[in-house]
């Protein structure tokens, strides 16, 4: 899970019976107290992860002294 702004970026994991692993992306999204969760396909892992995920992040997307 990375943050990027006001939205977390989430990849893989486990389905919600626990059983399969995942290989989509989604995105959640808030404004104010109102969230949603939004699938970022067609972006996806090319093979399925149950636990976590490293991602690089670019340069651009975090403004660091």
């Amino acid at each position: 899970m990375v943050q990027i702004g006001n939205e977390v970026i989430l990849i893989g994991g486990f389905s919600n019976d626990g059983t399969q692993s995942q290989n989509q992306a989604y995105k959640l999204s808030c404004v104010s107290e109102d969230c949603t969760w939004e699938s970022m396909a067609p972006l996806q892992l090319s093979v399925a992860r149950q636990f976590h995920v490293a991602l690089v992040v670019p340069d651009n997307f975090v403004d660091c002294p």
